[in-house]
């Protein structure tokens, strides 16, 4: 390989990278952009729709049972439930309440 094709070869996979950069920080900035009413439109759930555990774990990026086990602490922590039957549902508007409580600085 000469030097000249190396230098082409290096400069096409520069602009690939480059190129997969913008696309990941693209999606990064869309995913910010979302609002609840939109990310819950996104999946597949009418506006102001409850959130299960699993829902709310993705949003929380904590898992399943961290939720139980924080339900379960003597002083309860985490966003306030709602118990419908044996079922745990909570409002997409009162976790981003809850949430904006937990923030530092």
């Amino acid at each position: 390989m000469t030097s000249s094709s190396r230098e082409r070869a290096a400069k096409a996979i520069a602009q690939h990278l480059a190129q997969a950069i913008l696309i990941a920080i693209e999606t990064l900035d869309d995913n910010r952009a979302r609002t609840p009413a939109a990310a819950a439109d996104a999946a597949g759930r009418a506006p102001g729709a409850l959130l299960d555990v699993e829902e709310l774990s993705v949003r929380l990026g904590v898992p399943a049972k961290t939720i139980y086990d924080w339900r379960s602490r003597p002083v309860p922590y985490g966003p306030p439930a709602i118990k419908i039957g044996r079922y745990l549902r909570w409002k997409p508007e009162v976790v981003e309440e809850w949430l904006a409580t937990r923030e530092e600085g």
